[in-house]
């Protein structure tokens, strides 16, 4: 789902490389996710993207996974449940939203998403991640509802810097084949695999015989990633270094916090109706 059919501009290629793997692309207009809710303005992208998926998810049913998760098998069997969910690395092990599955116009899914759209106030996580630990969290989740855990889960991997040195340094601590998916967590560990060569075909790599690598090689063809590097499909360009960087700088100037900067804070004056 595009927000108004606007597709990728910066990805170097990568963007037409990847649609022969999408069956379907479908643009959805700004208009069908709330522009306002208590008070505060719905605009940060994420934001969207975070009201979006729920209702789809309400709607159809299905899986949704981030866009850095990558699937290692089939979920079929995991099809019975009504719902299903994963928990994510670090000390509190929260239930994270990064993949999911519902079915169809599942209760689950319409009481989150009206939740969320009660929780919202402009920050970072709150609606998102924070409401769903609240509600799935639980000792005893939901009828129906499994929580798979993290070791075993959904997310072998964790978001947590050291765990993902240690995934990608260690031969053995993971076994991917009790796992569902490899998330990657770009925006902690995009420096280490932005080249894939580099990363786990080099001989020189210290990483190429460890758990990562050994998981990438499992969900992707590893082969024709390489192909598409030494084909001249850009890891990254000057032209997104210099664009990433310019981003990094203003956000560092209006949000000094960059753990509890919620990005687009801004006060709805106008009184707007909440969808």
């Amino acid at each position: 789902h595009l927000l108004d059919g606007v597709e990728p501009s910066t990805a170097g290629g990568w963007w037409q490389a990847a649609q022969k793997y999408v069956t379907r692309i479908v643009p959805f207009p700004r208009s069908v996710v709330p522009t306002s809710l208590n008070g505060v303005l719905v605009s940060h992208p994420a934001f969207i993207g975070d009201f979006r998926r729920m209702q789809v998810l309400y709607e159809y049913g299905g899986i949704y996974m981030d866009t850095d998760a990558i699937s290692l098998r089939s979920f079929d069997d995991l099809r019975r449940w009504r719902a299903v969910f994963g928990r994510q690395g670090g000390t509190e092990m929260r239930v994270t939203v990064g993949l999911m599955m519902f079915e169809k116009r599942s209760q689950i899914a319409a009481d989150l998403l009206t939740k969320m759209k009660d929780a919202y106030n402009g920050a970072w996580g709150v609606h998102a991640g924070h409401v769903l630990d609240e509600v799935i969290g639980k000792e005893r989740p939901p009828a129906g509802v499994a929580v798979l855990g993290h070791s075993a889960g959904f997310f072998a991997s964790s978001w947590l810097r050291e765990d993902f040195f240690e995934m990608m340094e260690e031969t053995g601590w993971i076994d991917w084949d009790r796992c569902w998916s490899l998330h990657l967590y770009n925006s902690q560990t995009k420096n280490y695999t932005k080249d894939p060569t580099a990363l786990c075909r080099d001989q020189s790599s210290p990483y190429r015989d460890g758990d990562l690598c050994r998981g990438l090689a499992m969900a992707v063809d590893m082969q024709e990633i390489y192909r598409m590097v030494d084909d001249g499909l850009p890891i990254m360009t000057a032209e997104l270094q210099q664009r990433f960087q310019e981003r990094a700088i203003e956000q560092a100037a209006a949000y000094p916090d960059p753990v509890l900067h919620s990005l687009d804070i801004v006060r709805d004056k106008q009184g707007k109706a909440e969808l």
